[in-house]
């Protein structure tokens, strides 16, 4: 999902709000302040603005790969990756 950033005009807070983009054009851009109840939040555009996440079978997929390709270096030998897995007493 999405992470759009707001900031409060009133009090400041700056806050990260993870929504589908259905969800954030439901809002037309009205969100509610939650420390000070103010209608003027602001969306902020940075770096972390538009960030995907994976969804759960996405992230499943990935971690397999991941444990596929550190088996891969265990099985081979790699004697760095074998103290990182199984510390220095192997």
């Amino acid at each position: 999902m999405p992470n759009y950033i707001y900031k409060c005009i009133e009090c400041r807070l700056q806050k990260n709000f993870l929504m589908s983009i259905s969800q954030y054009k439901s809002t037309n851009n009205e969100i509610v302040c939650d420390e000070c109840g103010a209608n003027g939040m602001t969306r902020v555009f940075g770096a972390n603005n538009g960030i995907v996440e994976l969804g759960p079978d996405e992230k499943l997929s990935q971690i397999r790969e991941d444990a596929r390709k550190i088996a891969k270096k265990i099985i081979n030998g790699d004697g760095t990756l074998i103290r990182d897995v199984y510390g220095d007493k192997v």
